[in-house]
C-alpha cells in the first residue's frame, strides 16, 4: 500500500500544477476592462484607451491598431487575447481552451520586446508553464470566476517569405502580429487561414481572426493598401490621436486627448520631438503615415489629419479648375473652390510614359465625359513650357490641347519659389477652422503621397553633414505636384484681384 505521506505529496503536486490558483481574473466586458485578484483583493490592471475600447468592441476578422510611440497599442492587443480566451465556448469537460500565436519579425525582437511585454502583464496569470523549444511558448491555467481556462501562447519570428513554412499545420484561435509594418505581405496573407482551426472537433462557434499593431509605415506599404485603399471587407483600422498639436503660434503642444496620455505624462511627446526631423515627428509623435524618402520633405507644413479627407465629391454647382503638367508623364489635377473659399483637390489623373495625344484620348476626355457633365470648367492652367514647339512636327502640348477643345493657358510663372509659396500659404491657412487646402485620399493618392514626403529635396553627398538641393527632386511625385502648384498659384492670384472670365468655349471640346 502507498504511504499516506506519499499520497499527500502527489495531491499537493497535482494541486500545484493542475488546479487554478486563488489568483484569477474578473472580466468587465461592458467597459472592456479586467481586474486581477491578488491575495483576495481586486485591483484594476487594464482599462482601455478610447481607441482601445473601439478596437475591443469590434468583431471584425482582421483589426489593425496604428498610432504614435507609447500609445498603448501592444497592451491593447495582448489584452484582446485575454478577452477572447475568456469568451471561448466550453469543451466537453467544462473547460475553455484557447491557443494564440504572437508574431514578430525577428527572434531577437520577439524575445526582447514582445515576450517581455506579455510577461510584464501576465507572468503570474494562474499556473504558468514556459517552454523554449521547439518554439517559445507560455501556457496559462487560470480561473475568471466562470470556470477554468487553458491558454497557450506561441511566440513565432517571421521576417521573410521563406518563414511562411512555420505557419504550416498551425492551428490557433487567433494570431497577433506585433509591429506589423516590419512583416512582409507574404506572411500576412497566410495568417488568417490558420485561425479558427483549434479544437474544431469539439466546438467551432467562436471568434477567429488576426489582430495587428504598428507605428505608421510609409504610404507604399501593404498596410496602407489593404486598410486604407482597398478597404478589404471585415478588415478595420483604428487610428490613435496624435501626441502633439500645434498652437496658434505654430509651436508644438501636448495633446491631452492622446491615448495613454495620463500614463505617459504631458512632456513625453514634446521630449520625443526634441531635435528630431519633421518626418520622425510626423510618424512617431503624430501617428501619420510616412513616405519612402531619402531626402527632406518639401512641405513640412503638411498635416495628413488636417489636410486630407477620405473622399471629396465634385460639387455640380461649383466650377472646376484644372492644373496640368506635361512631358512623358502628363497629369491633371482637378480642384474646386468651395463656399468657404477653400480649395478641394478632388481628383487626379497621373500617367506614365504617355504622349499628350494618348493622355487626352485615353484618360482626360473619358474622365471628363463620365464625371463632369454639366459642370463648368472655369480654367485650365498648365506649365508655360507647354507652349514650346516640338522640333519634329512644330506642334506644342498647348496646340494638341487646343485642337482637342481644351482652352488651356500657361501659368503666370514657372519659377519654383512662388509656386511652392502658393501651396505653403494654403497649408498654413485655416478658414473658419477648416484647412484652406484639402486633398481626397481616395482619388488623389499620388498627390497625397507627395505631400507626405515623396515630393522631396534630394540629399547631396556631403561627408559628415545633411545637405540638400535647393530645388525639389524630379521624381514620380513631382509632376502631379507641379500641376497642383500651377492651379493653386492661379487661384490664389485670382483671389487677390477681380476675377475676369476665362476664354473657354465648352462646345469646342470633342468628347
Amino acid at each position: 500500500m502507498l504511504g499516506r505521506s506519499f499520497v499527500k505529496r502527489v495531491e499537493r503536486a497535482y494541486e500545484k500544477h493542475v488546479t487554478p490558483p486563488k489568483q484569477h481574473i474578473w472580466m468587465d466586458y461592458e467597459s472592456h476592462s479586467f481586474y486581477l485578484y491578488d491575495d483576495d483583493k481586486k485591483a484594476l490592471i487594464y482599462k482601455p484607451t478610447k481607441t482601445g475600447f473601439s478596437f475591443h468592441d469590434s468583431d471584425d476578422l482582421v483589426r489593425q491598431m496604428i498610432g504614435p510611440y507609447g500609445s498603448g497599442k501592444t497592451t491593447a492587443c495582448i489584452a484582446e487575447i485575454i478577452f477572447r480566451s475568456c469568451q471561448m465556448p466550453k469543451a466537453n469537460n467544462g473547460k475553455r481552451y484557447s491557443r494564440w500565436a504572437i508574431i514578430r519579425n525577428t527572434y531577437a525582437e520577439l524575445e526582447s520586446t514582445t515576450y517581455v511585454s506579455w510577461c510584464s502583464w501576465f507572468s503570474n496569470l494562474g499556473n504558468v508553464h514556459r517552454n523554449k523549444k521547439p518554439l517559445l511558448t507560455m501556457r496559462h491555467n487560470f480561473n475568471d470566476a466562470e470556470g477554468e481556462i487553458e491558454l497557450e501562447v506561441i511566440f513565432i519570428a517571421l521576417d521573410s517569405e521563406s518563414d511562411v513554412r512555420k505557419l504550416k499545420s498551425l492551428e490557433v484561435c487567433g494570431i497577433y502580429i506585433n509591429e506589423a509594418s516590419e512583416i512582409p505581405y507574404a506572411v500576412f496573407e497566410h495568417v488568417l487561414p490558420r485561425t479558427g482551426r483549434y479544437m474544431m472537433n469539439q466546438f467551432s462557434d467562436y471568434w477567429r481572426g488576426v489582430i495587428l499593431d504598428t507605428n505608421p509605415p510609409n504610404s507604399k506599404h501593404w498596410i496602407y493598401k489593404v486598410f486604407e485603399v482597398d478597404k478589404v471587407g471585415s478588415h478595420s483600422i483604428y487610428h490613435q490621436p496624435p501626441g502633439l498639436l500645434k498652437n496658434e503660434d505654430g509651436n508644438w503642444i501636448a495633446n491631452h486627448a492622446a491615448d495613454n496620455f495620463e500614463r505617459l505624462g504631458r512632456d513625453y511627446y514634446l521630449n520625443a520631438a526634441l531635435g528630431k526631423t519633421q518626418e520622425f515627428i510626423n510618424v512617431y509623435c503624430l501617428g501619420n503615415y510616412g513616405s519612402l524618402i531619402n531626402g527632406k520633405a518639401v512641405y513640412h507644413e503638411y498635416n495628413d489629419d488636417l489636410h486630407s479627407v477620405d473622399s471629396i465629391n465634385f460639387n455640380n454647382d461649383l466650377p472646376i479648375y484644372i492644373g496640368m503638367d506635361f512631358g512623358l508623364t502628363p497629369c491633371a489635377v482637378f480642384v474646386q473652390e468651395n463656399n468657404l473659399g477653400c480649395y478641394d483637390v478632388v481628383h487626379e489623373l497621373v500617367s506614365e510614359r504617355l504622349g499628350m495625344t494618348q493622355f487626352i484620348e485615353t484618360m482626360l476626355q473619358p474622365f471628363i465625359s463620365r464625371n463632369l457633365k454639366g459642370i463648368e470648367i472655369a480654367a485650365i492652367i498648365g506649365d508655360p513650357a507647354g507652349e514650346k514647339k516640338n522640333e519634329n512636327d512644330m506642334t506644342s502640348c498647348f496646340d494638341i490641347l487646343h485642337e482637342a477643345g481644351f482652352m488651356i493657358q500657361g501659368c503666370s510663372t514657372n519659377l519654383i519659389t512662388p509656386r511652392l509659396e502658393g501651396v505653403r500659404n494654403c497649408l498654413n491657412t485655416l478658414v473658419e477652422g477648416k484647412a484652406k487646402l484639402r486633398v481626397s485620399r481616395k482619388n488623389c493618392p499620388v498627390i497625397r503621397e507627395g505631400l507626405l514626403g515623396g515630393y522631396e529635396y534630394k540629399r547631396l553627398k556631403v561627408l559628415g553633414s545633411d545637405v540638400y538641393d535647393n530645388k525639389p527632386n524630379k521624381n514620380f511625385y513631382s509632376h502631379s505636384q507641379d500641376a497642383l502648384q500651377y492651379i493653386i498659384l492661379y487661384l490664389t492670384a485670382q483671389s487677390m484681384s477681380i476675377k475676369e472670365p476665362v476664354a473657354y468655349e465648352p462646345h469646342l471640346m470633342r468628347l
